[in-house]
């Protein structure tokens, strides 16, 4: 499978305001993740809006899924 790479830039833009980068092409996002601080973060959305239309090869569920007896009778 061939690596994916987009390039991101840190925002300082946040709340309402992130209208004026949607404006001016650019797609806000949030960076987060075990041991990670959440980082505002903006990629270009032409750039993603690709990457949203490229076919994805998503793999198999590894096993069994999980039932709960009480709320999913068998």
């Amino acid at each position: 499978m061939d690596a994916v790479q987009l390039t991101a830039t840190k925002r300082s833009v946040r709340g309402k305001q992130v209208g004026q980068l949607r404006r001016a092409g650019q797609l806000p996002g949030v960076l987060y993740g075990p041991g990670l601080e959440p980082m505002p973060i903006q990629l270009d959305a032409r750039e993603a809006g690709r990457l949203a239309q490229a076919p994805v090869r998503v793999p198999p569920l590894p096993g069994p899924l999980a039932r709960f007896p009480v709320s999913d009778p068998a």
